[in-house]
């Protein structure tokens, strides 16, 4: 008689590639070591307008701002802190004030192009045609040689070659909820520097002189090709980069870490992967500390690497230095610290990632967990048999240990002589090797009574049940 055996295909093992580390790139390169920013600085006239003049001190103020990384916010600091001292932005230079007078403003806010292909054209600062009208003044004004910055030669100055952040007095004068905080355009453009021979390509990094310092990061992080993951509720808020930055207090200089997923995606961190079914327990550095314990990734083979969850310490009571996770939360002066879920899926057309708040696991809820998650659940609803939950902060709150739970059950039968494979219709006959297939959080049922002889050591979270009488494990 012939046998025909089956055997499933072993999974093949994932990597951090899988899940998109390093994804993000300046044209190609990996965003380390340093990249050439250029500031600008434009005044708009304000005659006939309630727009703000620009402070006589602005091109000091940004240029220590932005460069002067023994500074705290500094901009280039917070690059250095986030990427565990990786990447950093190199000072082209600081130019301006540019001023344009009351006709050049005027010609510029009456620009107009339709970006977007939705037949409605976009106008001034808005449009793609403003930014290429004011950096036609721009360059004409400072006389500034882009073309040095064409390392290649090949006629294009791409982002890893030259990234270009303006700074103007383009909002009206007043409560930043009128606007003098918000951010313009920022979209890729493709312009031709005139009589240079070169086209500047890539995104722009626009800003209002009054904008707070995380809206001058987050705006500039999207040359390297960051996501926003704030949707209407500003989700996350206190707890990423990417959420919303803009606030209503001018010159805003608060400050917290961006997500571990973006820094994953930038190269900037490398999370240790475990499965969801093995459940375990795992230490992990405060998010601004350059420690071995990095970010848990937890993921289900069988559901791939399209969805799953980062678990990361966040705390502003330690101090590395640099402090750019100071205001987590969003708080000026409240301590915080505690474990941050992130909820991964690359199947959603926004919000790619979400913290799942303390303690409902609220969508985009910025409560950091100090205790027991309930049960997670994958974004279609359906529920994991994984909780996690918070044991420790130690290392003088440098570390925090948690544990991820997951509920199986495993049998053991003493008496057993067939193929063992720990289901109840093929138990383990030693208890060992029902211990080490269990999963931490999981149940071993003994399913009968009985004895066994021998010393093993339990190491994790079990539960041990008799189902079908007294059992004696040991003397």
């Amino acid at each position: 008689m012939a046998l025909l055996l089956s055997f499933a295909p072993a999974l093949p093992a994932v990597t951090l590639l899988d899940f998109g580390f390093g994804q993000l790139k300046l044209n190609g390169q990996p965003a380390r070591g340093t990249f050439p920013l250029l500031v600008i600085i434009y005044e708009l006239s304000t005659p006939g307008s309630t727009r703000e003049a620009l402070a006589s001190d602005i091109v000091t103020t940004v240029d220590r701002l932005v460069f002067n990384t023994f500074g705290l916010p500094s901009v280039s600091g917070y690059y250095l802190e986030n990427s565990q001292a990786g990447f950093a932005w190199q000072r082209a230079a600081v130019l301006g004030p540019v001023k344009l007078d009351q006709n050049e403003t005027s010609t510029l806010y009456a620009q107009q192009s339709d970006d977007d292909g939705d037949g409605v054209p976009e106008a001034g600062l808005d449009a793609a045609a403003g930014f290429n009208f004011l950096l036609g003044i721009l360059a004409a004004k400072t006389g500034y040689d882009f073309a040095q910055w064409d390392s290649n030669r090949d006629g294009s100055i791409t982002q890893d070659e030259l990234s270009l952040m303006l700074i103007g007095n383009n909002s009206p004068d007043g409560s930043s909820r009128n606007g003098a905080n918000r951010p313009i355009g920022g979209e890729g453009l493709s312009w031709a520097v005139p009589g240079q021979n070169v086209t500047l390509r890539g995104q722009i990094a626009s800003l209002d002189h009054h904008a707070s310092f995380l809206t001058i990061a987050h705006e500039l992080s999207h040359s390297l090709g960051t996501t926003d993951v704030y949707g209407p509720t500003c989700a996350s808020s206190g707890l990423t980069l990417m959420t919303c930055t803009i606030f209503n207090r001018d010159d805003d200089r608060i400050t917290y870490h961006l997500d571990p997923w973006h820094k994953m995606r930038l190269g900037w961190l490398e999370p240790r992967i475990f499965t969801l079914g093995t459940g375990g327990v795992a230490t992990i550095g405060a998010s601004q500390t350059n420690s071995a314990n990095t970010p848990i990734l937890l993921y289900d083979p069988g559901k791939g690497t399209k969805e799953y969850f980062l678990v990361e310490f966040r705390s502003n009571r330690v101090s590395t230095g640099f402090d750019h996770d100071l205001n987590l939360g969003g708080s000026k002066d409240t301590a915080k610290f505690g474990m941050a879920l992130w909820h991964v899926d690359l199947s959603q057309r926004n919000n790619l990632t979400y913290h799942e708040g303390a303690p409902d696991r609220r969508l985009g809820g910025s409560a950091l967990w100090d205790g027991m998650t309930p049960a997670l659940t994958w974004t279609d609803g359906t529920a994991l048999a994984t909780r996690l939950n918070v044991i420790a902060i130690i290392n003088g709150g440098r570390d925090l240990v948690f544990e991820w739970i997951t509920a199986s059950n495993t049998f053991v039968d003493f008496s057993f002589r067939g193929t063992e494979m720990g289901t109840a219709a093929n138990p383990f006959r030693l208890l060992g090797a029902a211990v080490n297939a269990a999963s931490h959080g999981g149940t071993v049922s003994f399913a009968r009574g009985g004895s066994s002889a021998g010393t093993i050591q339990i190491s994790k979270r079990l539960e041990l049940v008799a189902l079908g009488g007294s059992v004696t494990i040991g003397r």
